[in-house]
């Protein structure tokens, strides 16, 4: 196969009559169609690197090809139904003498397993269900089959004696408020668990959690945030890449092949900067089908990286720094105004706040947190030494990266919700805090009770009426619960609601609104929540936008209050439709709006807002929290009302996922207008 040996390749796998077969190639999205007469009217049961097992339905045939020698080698007829068999695993190489093949059964009902040399195939059954989307591999001759809560793992070597060894882990702990995948990559003789974490309302990829087996007595799982200078690829097999460089992918990235109602995605997720970014591919199912030269052949022990080492212009604060110590006296004036902005990045907001009031010649240094109207606040990482976030003006496509001073770095801490200046942040399962960037003031919550799916505050975290709330829920609606505090309690306080008929809620957070916590349904009804009379009530007005329940993935919804009234914008993802809606009190009844005047809209998955604009670069616009290297002058994605169209194309741009649109509060209710 000419080519196939210097890079990767996205093989499309149900083709099963066609004379060619479909080959994308993951970099520049290029399709070729390539002929391969051994695989003609075969069906694709599973890959390992360069190879393939293909079986033939008609006569049972079942074999493995080499797509870069040609070389076949056979295996055993497979008398199970092809539409039986599940995952498909090889313990090592074809080459290899000891290379078994593992099938797990739909379901993981069985395993059907044989080795290179067997004449007959040998079916078990092992007595554990499994996630139907689950991705098998083995490693270190033990295959692990996740599930939803645990990993199941069998000794390879023990499945042909009569005591097969079965042990099983528990897998991390998720979100409850999204739907999730557990891939399981080999690298290196390390194994990794990536967990996909999807928006439950849209299957769209939301962000990535990371862990590595801990080979030891007690097997467990350790969070990682780089595997260093290799590669992920995910998908309908799962590949591991020593030097990605060398075939054109990223370093220290993630590649995932999806199905999403827009079309097949291929997702790049991006474990320097924590962004996420997909192209789109046609609507098929595609395997990696990776060079052996390519895949992981040494061990690199991949361990939570620092952000980054110390920048030159930081190494020249050190030597300013240790000259000054003489018994000469400087002034501050002396420094140079260039030197003071190399090193104000390092500082915290608050610090940074303080330079220009040290001398007259610091006066002129430029004052983000003056000058921004709306920030895009993000971490590219958090953890140990990890305590860097990057502000994102989206109007100047300007970045600030400052430090954040408080003790709530973490490689697990994210941001949840944002108000007035305040962040709502949760470290771990378990932990919440509301921390104020500006000011580093920080308030501690009570520990959480239970997983949530949405989470907001109702005011300034500093006012004695404000009021935390938590939400889980199903998503077919038939239940909600609500979880409570106030910031002088000790504890949350847990109440639980049926609803007949169900509510089929939003992802979007609950909007704070006339004294109560409305939350919005995905067809454009509303349940609101009451914390002082600590009721539910899903309100029979305004009626639904959508008169049918709307086909799960096919929107995101967000809501927000501006002037005093209650917005809210259904926005397509098959099709790129953007529709805004104001809700009229006196009629409860959803108004369209064509057009927003002078106010500008600031969307995301976990925040939502309306600001009051005179800036034509911002009013009229929605604007989206994606970032932009080299196009549109480096600014913010958004859609024009007027025009009705994306600037840019909302493909192939970099979104943060641990991100939230934050109002700049400087000091007491003050808000910066835009």
């Amino acid at each position: 196969m000419g080519g196939f040996g210097d890079q990767v390749w996205l093989m499309q796998t149900n083709e099963l009559d066609e004379k060619t077969r479909t080959f994308i190639n993951p970099i520049d999205g290029s399709i070729e169609k390539r002929e391969i007469p051994e695989m003609q009217g075969k069906l694709l049961l599973g890959s390992f690197g360069e190879w393939l097992v293909l079986a033939d339905e008609e006569t049972d045939e079942c074999f493995l090809l080499n797509l870069s020698s040609q070389s076949k080698i056979d295996l055993p007829p497979i008398s199970e139904p092809f539409e039986s068999l599940g995952e498909c695993n090889l313990s090592s190489s074809p080459t290899s003498p000891d290379c078994t093949i593992i099938f797990v059964g739909v379901g993981g009902i069985f395993l059907l397993f044989c080795n290179v040399y067997c004449e007959e195939w040998t079916k078990m059954t092992i007595g554990y269900t499994t996630h139907g989307r689950a991705r098998n591999v083995v490693c270190k001759g033990k295959l692990y089959i996740p599930r939803v809560v645990d990993i199941i793992i069998i000794d390879v070597a023990s499945l042909f004696t009569s005591n097969v060894e079965i042990t099983k882990i528990y897998t991390p702990r998720c979100e409850i408020d999204s739907a999730y995948i557990h891939y399981l990559v080999e690298s290196c003789g390390d194994l990794y668990v990536v967990s996909a974490i999807l928006a439950t309302e849209n299957s769209v990829l939301h962000y990535v959690q990371i862990h590595r087996l801990v080979f030891s007595e007690d097997e467990d799982l350790e969070w990682v945030q780089s595997i260093r200078e290799g590669a992920l690829l995910l998908g309908e097999n799962n590949v591991a890449l020593l030097c990605p460089d060398g075939c054109g992918l990223e370093h220290d990235c993630i590649y995932y092949v999806s199905k999403c109602h827009d079309g097949g995605r291929l997702y790049k997720i991006s474990l320097i900067d924590q962004t996420i970014s997909f192209t789109l591919i046609p609507t098929n199912t595609f395997m990696w089908v990776v060079p052996t030269r390519l895949q992981s052949t040494k061990h690199e022990k991949s361990m939570p990286c620092s952000l980054v080492d110390p920048s030159a212009d930081a190494q020249l604060v050190a030597q300013e720094e240790d000259k000054s110590t003489n018994d000469i006296y400087r002034s501050w004036a002396d420094l140079p105004v260039e030197l003071v902005e190399s090193f104000s990045k390092y500082l915290s907001l608050n610090e940074f706040r303080r330079l220009p009031v040290v001398c007259k010649q610091w006066r002129s240094l430029s004052n983000p947190i003056r000058d921004a109207k709306v920030w895009l606040m993000y971490c590219p990482k958090w953890g140990d030494n990890h305590d860097i976030c990057d502000f994102f003006d989206p109007l100047e496509g300007q970045k600030y990266t400052a430090k954040i001073k408080q003790r709530i770095c973490h490689d697990q801490t994210r941001l949840r919700f944002s108000k007035d200046g305040w962040v709502l942040v949760s470290i771990g399962s378990y932990a919440l805090v509301l921390l104020n960037p500006f000011t580093e003031d920080i308030i501690f919550l009570p520990i959480v009770g239970f997983q949530y799916c949405k989470i907001a505050f109702s005011s300034v975290p500093t006012s004695p009426d404000c009021v935390v709330i938590k939400i889980l829920g199903p998503y077919e609606g038939e239940w909600v619960s609500f979880g409570m505090c106030r910031l002088r309690d000790d504890e949350w306080c847990h109440m639980k609601f049926n609803n007949n008929p169900p509510f089929y809620a939003c992802c979007c957070p609950p909007v704070f609104f006339q004294g109560e916590f409305y939350c919005l349904g995905n067809t454009g009804g509303l349940g609101v929540f009451n914390p002082d009379k600590k009721t539910w009530r899903v309100l029979d007005k305004p009626r639904p936008i959508h008169l049918q329940q709307p086909e799960m993935g096919t929107e995101y919804c967000y809501l927000m209050e501006s002037r005093g009234e209650l917005i809210s914008i259904f926005r397509g993802i098959a099709t790129p439709y953007v529709r805004v809606f104001k809700l009229d009190q006196s009629k409860m009844d959803w108004v369209k709006l064509n057009d927003l005047g002078d106010v500008a809209i600031f969307v995301a998955g976990i925040t939502s807002f309306a600001k009051i604009s005179a800036d034509r670069r911002c009013k009229n616009k929605i604007h989206f929290p994606r970032l932009h290297d080299g196009c549109n002058n480096g600014k913010g994605e958004f859609y024009c009302m007027k025009r009705q169209k994306y600037t840019p194309n909302f493909n192939n741009v970099k979104a943060p996922y641990n991100c939230v649109w934050l109002e700049p509060k400087l000091d007491g209710h003050e808000r910066n207008p835009i």
